[in-house]
C-alpha cells in the first residue's frame, strides 16, 4: 500500500527523511549566515531615534546644534507642547536605559576583577545545538594557569581622547559623523518572511539550498554537501 503525500505531516516526514538521506552521504557540512535588509528612507521612527539618544547618552557625544528654532506661531500651541512632552518623555526612558547598561558593566567590570565569569557560562548539549557532530572541531583547553594569568589592573584612556566637552565644533562634527556611521547598520529595515536561495558549488559540482529570513531579517542554515564547495552565491527570491 503506498503512502498518501497529502496527508498532514507527510511533507515533514519526508523532509527529515530527505535530510538523513543527505548527512549520510554528506563529507562536509558548510553554515551560512546572513542578514537581509533595505536602507532606512524617510523620516527617524521613535525606536531609532531611542536608539540614537542612547549611543549619545553613553558616548557623551551630543547632537550638533541646529542652526534654527521654531518661532512659528504654532510654536506655543497644543502639538508644540506635546511635542515638548514626547521628547522630555524619551529624554527619561533613555536615562534608565543608559543607567541600566552601565550598572550591568560595572558589575561585569568587578566580577571581572575578582576572576569570576561576568557572565553565566552557559551548559551546550547535543540536544541544545543546532550543530551536529559531523564538522565540530573541538579546541583545546584555553584556560590559563594562575602562575601565567596577567593581574587584572585599571585601564586608563590614551591621551589622544578629549572628553565631549572639550571637543571643538568641528571635533563634535567628526565624532557625530563617526557615530552615526557606527549605528546606521542598526537603522535599517530588515526584510521578513524572504525565501533566499544559497548556492554551492565548484568546478564540477553545484547544489543548492532555501531557507527563509526570520523576524529579523537573519537566516542561518548548515548544509550537509557531497563535496567541497569554493564559491557559494546568495540570491532572493
Amino acid at each position: 500500500m503506498n503512502p498518501k503525500l497529502d496527508e498532514p505531516g507527510d511533507a515533514e516526514y519526508w523532509a527529515r527523511e530527505w535530510q538523513k538521506y543527505e548527512d549520510d552521504k554528506a563529507i562536509v557540512d558548510v553554515d551560512v549566515r546572513g542578514w537581509l535588509y533595505s536602507p532606512h528612507r524617510g523620516p527617524m521612527t521613535r525606536k531609532n531615534r531611542l536608539l540614537i539618544g542612547l549611543a549619545r547618552q553613553l558616548s557623551g557625544i551630543p547632537a550638533p546644534k541646529s542652526g534654527s528654532r521654531d518661532t512659528s506661531p504654532d510654536s506655543n500651541s497644543l502639538r508644540a507642547r506635546h511635542r515638548e512632552h514626547e521628547e522630555r518623555r524619551d529624554e527619561e526612558k533613555i536615562a534608565r536605559e543608559a543607567e541600566q547598561i552601565m550598572k550591568k558593566g560595572r558589575g561585569k567590570k568587578e566580577a571581572a576583577l575578582r576572576g569570576d565569569y561576568s557572565e553565566k557560562p552557559k551548559r551546550d548539549s547535543d540536544g541544545d545545538s543546532i550543530y551536529s557532530e559531523r564538522g565540530r572541531r573541538h579546541a583545546g583547553s584555553s584556560r590559563v594557569s594562575p602562575e601565567s594569568s596577567p593581574t587584572p589592573g585599571n585601564l586608563s584612556k590614551r591621551a589622544s581622547w578629549n572628553q565631549p566637552s572639550e571637543m571643538t565644533q568641528t571635533e563634535l562634527l567628526t565624532a557625530n559623523a563617526h557615530l552615526m556611521a557606527r549605528l546606521r547598520p542598526f537603522l535599517t529595515n530588515p526584510i521578513v518572511s524572504t525565501a533566499i536561495t544559497v548556492f554551492f558549488y565548484d568546478e564540477k559540482h553545484s547544489s543548492s539550498r532555501t531557507i527563509e529570513t526570520n523576524e529579523a531579517g537573519h537566516f542561518i542554515m548548515r548544509a550537509a554537501l557531497e563535496f567541497v564547495p569554493t564559491h557559494n552565491q546568495k540570491e532572493s527570491v
